[in-house]
This record gives structure tokens, C-alpha cells and sequence, in this order.
């Protein structure tokens, strides 16, 4: 969490001082956001608190307030572009206008105003007609007494973007769902909570103190067992140098404390606190403290971390409720980020809260996963589409991909057919899916909007699927596609795709040679086999789409130095692989094929953690002056009957020279 500490605090240290001042207004009233100002004059007041800021003005008829505060206020990200273009972010808008010109677009469509913004001072100044016209506020001008006043009602965005403006004005902050609250400063405001609000990040920029409140699904593991873990593998736990620990069982809340000097030179303070299943860490940063005594005997920090406590359900009124869930549910919101300049918010849905998001964007930007681990979850992958009949035609060819390529040992399925989710009509495969034993339920819904393809993916143990099917259903009804500036995400993607997509390998599905005259080999695929991009001449992967399947071949220089080394040593298809998984050796043997000896290498691989249940196999061939790796990852799931025979026939294709 330090990386994203020291981001956040950084941006903090840029704004102006205009965001810190508005976040202690925002505390004012947590329904609605009032912003008032008067022609002429410097002062501005957000929920009854003095801001300072440029001074609105009135040309003609039209008054212009400046845009920064407003939109600070609201919660809308906006991004200062060249040649006076100015971008605003707000919920599921995306607005563009230029400096001096009335024309400005809204998701793509095209508006005019009365009266163009200008450049007053170092603010951008906008008409009031804008922000009435594409915010949900009240607007009230009195040409007569020059006074302004903006009325946003809170629709959810003011905590959206709460590390910009929410100020904590209560003597402590806690959150009703996960039952805690704590003591924080005076001046403390709100960095950064996640969508779920499991996690807090508390600033207080005066006393260079900042509070992260952090709530686990543990193993019901006892306090004093995470406490050694903790003090026997200090390097997985903490980031830095431990100086002290201690285990206070006897406290009123049994604690394990933890004093260390992070990679930043900041000394911490670390307890960890259990309740039932569930793991509180608490950790107190001093930022620019130097002496290691002070955060370990200063008597004001020991008051804030001892007034942390378990057992708050919203009623006190001293505590500030940092909760974000509502009915049960905790809202995500995604946005699709291409670049730094450029988001889009592309759809949401609610989850229980103590879901977590477990991946985004980390191979694609249009695929996230939410849920408790891999074993539960429900995942979107939005798919570009080109061609496109009907969403039925759509989902039979997939079942059929499935049929094919699906290992039966591992794949089942209950149910196919039309049906509808969260109000889209849809396409729906029902799997059994068997890994190592553990049978889950799989629910696959394919829906169809505008040029895109989402595909809504439940997966959940076959017992806890039974028992908790209601709950499942309820969050994939709550789903809702939100993105509008289609055509811009459509060239997005063709973008991304042209940049770090895969190379397909036929024109059609027909066997095609392929050869590298480099090294001097080829081998014969099927058409709709891609190789990947970031490939070399001497290290090549090739890959069966929409699968984990790969075939990987990699070719050596052989003089006496690499003669030195085991197959396993030479190659880096076998020593990465070995470094990511723990790899166990089913066999070796010898055996002659292509006019040569060929040694060849079977291992296994079951990583629960990293979901990886696969065969391997590795083929190592010399010439007088080359040394050659052809490897198959073969995952169960893929591991059907015509995969495996058509790995092979890529295998008995391969040819050296």
C-alpha cells in the first residue's frame, strides 16, 4: 500500500489549496453539496465554508463562476489538455470544451453555448449555463445582489472521488459495516477508500500522520499465530525493517504490535487485531519523524492507535461513518484507462462487500475479476466484436468452442439457452467445472451492446453455489452497461489490439508452415493459432486462442560454453517456468524421432494459489550447431482429446535443419 501512499500524498502536496479547504466543507452536510459565491468577490463558500478563489464575473447577461472549485466540488476528475482543451470526467459523462469557443461535446455530442469560457487570472471561467445544463444541481442568480448559488444533491459521486474533498469532521471515523472506528486528528480528511470502503487511508497533513485501516477475510487462523508468521517472515509482511514486536493478549482488544522503518525511512506502527474470521490491520505512518523513540513512547499516537475498537454499528455521534455499502451490497464502478489522458467509465455492478478486486486490466483493459479468491468470483470481459448475427448464433458457437477444446474430465455442462440478466437479453452456459478434485459451478452470460460482446462469468464452489445462488443472482442483476462514447472506445481497442495483440497465423483456419530461417526451423499450425508479439527470433511462443494452451520453441547458439549446462539450465522456456511454479518431474526419457536422439522431459504442475493445474512436456534436440527447446503447456481444462492431438501433429511438424 506505500506505492499508492506515496502517490496519493504526492498529488496531495499539487492541488491547491482550494481542494484541501473544500474537503472540510463536504462534512457539512453528507445529502447535498452548496456552493455559493458573488459577482466580484474572492470569497466563495462550499457548505458554509470559506474558500478562496477567482472572483466570478458577469459578461452581459451570462455570470461565469470559476470551473476548478465547482468541479472539485462535485467530484468530477478533470485533465487541463494543449491548445486550451479542457476534459472533464463526472459518473458516465464525458465532456470536452476549448478555451474561446461555445462548441463543446457531451459523450460525443456535439452542444452549444451562449457565451465561450475564458482564462481569468489562473482559472478557467465557465457560464453558469453550463454547469446547469450537464450537472443534476440547482441554480439560483441574482443579477441584482450578484449572488450565486450551486445545489448538487449527492448522487453518489461526492464520495467517489473523496480524496480530493471529504474532510473527517467528527472527534473519530469508522465504518458500520466491517464494525471499527478510530481517533483521528483534528484537520484528518480522507485520502483514499476502496470501492467496498475494506480499505481506509486517513491524512492528517499538519502532524504528518497518516491511518490505513485494512479488513481481511482471514483462515480463522488465532492471533497468536499470525503474530509469529508475521515475526518469522518479515520480509512477506512488512515493507521494511522490523525493530520491535509484541503480542498483548491481555489487552482489552488482544492485539500484535509492530514497530518498523519502512522503505521510505518512515517509521510505523503496525497492530493487527482479529474478530471471528475477519483480520484488522492498523497501521500509523509518521512521515517525516526521525527518531525511532517517538512513535513507540509519544503518548498522543499511543491514544489514537489504543482508541481503535470493534463493535461500531452507526449509532454513535461522534464517529464519522466512512461505510460505502448499502443494503448489503457495495457498488464497483469501472472505468477503462488506455492511457493517462483518456478513461471511460464502461459499467458497474454491486457485490458483497467483502469481495475484493482480485484483477483489472492486468493482461487486457477490458477485463476485471471481482470476488473472495479464485475459487469465487464473478468476472466481465468485454470482447470487440466485427460480425455479429444474434446473441443465440453467438452463444452456440461458443458452446461448441467448449465441446472441442474442453477437457470432459473437467467440463460438464447443465444448461444452454437464451435467457435474460439484469434486464439484457443473453446467452447462458452452465458448466460443472472439476480441478483437482473440487467440483464449482460455472455460469457464463454472453450479452450483445452496440459493437462490444460482455461476457458475465460466476464461478463458485458446487455446495456454496447451491446455498448462495439467490445472493449470486442478486449482484448479476444489479449489472449495468453504462458506457455511451462508443465509438471512441470502439478505436480504443482497435488501438490496443494493433499495439499488443497477438499475431494471428493464417489468413483462415487452414494448416499453415511456418518458418524461422534464423535458427532454422519450422513447424505447421492451424490458422487460428496466434504467436504471441513481444516473441524474438530465438524464443518463440505460440498460442491456441481463448485458452491457456501454448506452444513455446527456442533455439540456442551450441558452442562449448552452453555444452556446459543441463537442457533445464540452457533454456529459458524451462527456467521460467520453474521460477513461477513449482514443477515436479513425472518423467525423463530418451527417444528417437527426426533421424536424431530427442531428449524429452514430463512434468506436472498443481499451483492452487495461482490456479495453475497443468501437464508440461519439453523436447530437447542438438545439432552440430544449434540446441533446440520445443515445449507444450498443456492446462487440464484444455486438455481434450483434440487439443492433445493437435499439439502433437504441431510436434511431429516441427523440423530442424
Amino acid at each position: 500500500m506505500n506505492n499508492l501512499k506515496k502517490k496519493v500524498t504526492a498529488l496531495i502536496v499539487c492541488i491547491s489549496m482550494i481542494a484541501s479547504l473544500l474537503g472540510s466543507a463536504l462534512a457539512a452536510d453528507d445529502d447535498k453539496l452548496t456552493i455559493s459565491f458573488k459577482i466580484g468577490s474572492e470569497k466563495a463558500y462550499v457548505n458554509l465554508f470559506e474558500v478562496k478563489a477567482e472572483p466570478p464575473q458577469l459578461k452581459g447577461n451570462a455570470a461565469f463562476v470559476p470551473a476548478k472549485v465547482v468541479l472539485e466540488a462535485f467530484g468530477a476528475e478533470t485533465i487541463w489538455k494543449e491548445h486550451g482543451k479542457v476534459n472533464i470526467i463526472y459518473r458516465d459523462l464525458d465532456i470536452e470544451f476549448r478555451i474561446g469557443s461555445t462548441y463543446y461535446t457531451v459523450n460525443q455530442e456535439g452542444k452549444e453555448l451562449d457565451d465561450a469560457p475564458f482564462i481569468s487570472g489562473q482559472s478557467t471561467m465557465v457560464p453558469l449555463q453550463f454547469i446547469e445544463e450537464n450537472f443534476d444541481v440547482t441554480v439560483e442568480f441574482d443579477s441584482e445582489t450578484g449572488n450565486i448559488t450551486i445545489v448538487l444533491e449527492d448522487d453518489g459521486a461526492l464520495t467517489d472521488f473523496s480524496f480530493l474533498t471529504n474532510s473527517i469532521g467528527k472527534p473519530k471515523a469508522g465504518n458500520s459495516y466491517f464494525g471499527w472506528s478510530i481517533k483521528v486528528p483534528n484537520g484528518s480528511r480522507l485520502v483514499d477508500i476502496s470501492f467496498n470502503s475494506k480499505y481506509t487511508y486517513i491524512l492528517n497533513e499538519h502532524r504528518a500522520i497518516g491511518i490505513e485501516i485494512s479488513v481481511d477475510e482471514g483462515e480463522n487462523k488465532s492471533l497468536d499465530v499470525i503474530y509469529d508468521e508475521a515475526v518469522s517472515n518479515t520480509q512477506k509482511f512488512f515493507d521494511g525493517m522490523l525493530i520491535d514486536s509484541g503480542l498483548f493478549l491481555g489487552a482489552q482488544i488482544p492485539y500484535a504490535e509492530f514497530i518498523y522503518l519502512n522503505f521510505y525511512e518512515e517509521w510505523v506502527m503496525h497492530r493487527i487485531y482479529t474478530n471471528g474470521n475477519r483480520v484488522y490491520s492498523v497501521i500509523l505512518t509518521l512521515y517525516y519523524e526521525t527518531d525511532p523513540n517517538r512513535i513507540s513512547n509519544d503518548k498522543y499516537l499511543k491514544e489514537i492507535m489504543n482508541s481503535f475498537s470493534l463493535g461500531y454499528d452507526g449509532e454513535a455521534k461522534d464517529v464519522q461513518d466512512l461505510s460505502k455499502v448499502a443494503y448489503g451490497f457495495a457498488r464497483y464502478e469501472n472505468y477503462v484507462h488506455f492511457d493517462y489522458l483518456k478513461k471511460y467509465f464502461n459499467w458497474e455492478i454491486n457485490v458483497i462487500p467483502e469481495w475484493n478486486v482480485l484483477a483489472t486490466g492486468d493482461n487486457y483493459p477490458l477485463h476485471t475479476r471481482l470476488g473472495l479468491n479464485s475459487d469465487e468470483f464473478i468476472s466481465v470481459y468485454v470482447k470487440k466484436i466485427d460480425q455479429f448475427a444474434d446473441i443465440e448464433s453467438y452463444g452456440e458457437d461458443i458452446a461448441r468452442w467448449n465441446d472441442k477444446y474442453l477437457n470432459k474430465k473437467c467440463y460438464s455442462l447443465l444448461e444452454k439457452g437464451s435467457t435474460h440478466v439484469a434486464g439484457y437479453p443473453a446467452y447462458k452456459i452452465t458448466f460443472r467445472l472439476t480441478l483437482k478434485g473440487k467440483n464449482y459451478i460455472v455460469d457464463d452470460y454472453y450479452i450483445h451492446h452496440g459493437n462490444f460482446v460482455y461476457n458475465l462469468t460466476l464461478k463458485a464452489p458446487e455446495e456454496k453455489y447451491a446455498s448462495q445462488i439467490e445472493t449470486y443472482n442478486k449482484m448479476l442483476d444489479t449489472f449495468r452497461i453504462n458506457q455511451l462514447d462508443e465509438k471512441s472506445l470502439v478505436k480504443e481497442v482497435d488501438s490496443y489490439w494493433i499495439k499488443y495483440g497477438n499475431q494471428r497465423l493464417g489468413k483462415n483456419d487452414e494448416t499453415v508452415k511456418y518458418q524461422n530461417k534464423t535458427f532454422k526451423w519450422s513447424a505447421e499450425f492451424p490458422g487460428y493459432w496466434e504467436k504471441y508479439t513481444y516473441s524474438d527470433e530465438s524464443l518463440q511462443l505460440f498460442i491456441l486462442p481463448d485458452s491457456g494452451v501454448q506452444i513455446g520453441i527456442e533455439a540456442l547458439e551450441l558452442n562449448e560454453y552452453i555444452r556446459k549446462f543441463d537442457y533445464t539450465e540452457r533454456f529459458s522456456l524451462v527456467a521460467l517456468l520453474m521460477y513461477k511454479y513449482d514443477m515436479k518431474e513425472m518423467e525423463k526419457k530418451t527417444i528417437y524421432a527426426k533421424g536424431t536422439n530427442i531428449t524429452m522431459y514430463r512434468y506436472r504442475i498443481d499451483d492452487d494459489e495461482q490456479e495453475a493445474f497443468a501437464d508440461l512436456k519439453y523436447y530437447f534436440i542438438d545439432t552440430k550447431d544449434k540446441s533446440y527447446c520445443f515445449m507444450i503447456y498443456l492446462p487440464d481444462l484444455f486438455s481434450s482429446d483434440a487439443v492433445r492431438d493437435e499439439v502433437e501433429r504441431i510436434w511431429d511438424s516441427f523440423n530442424v535443419s
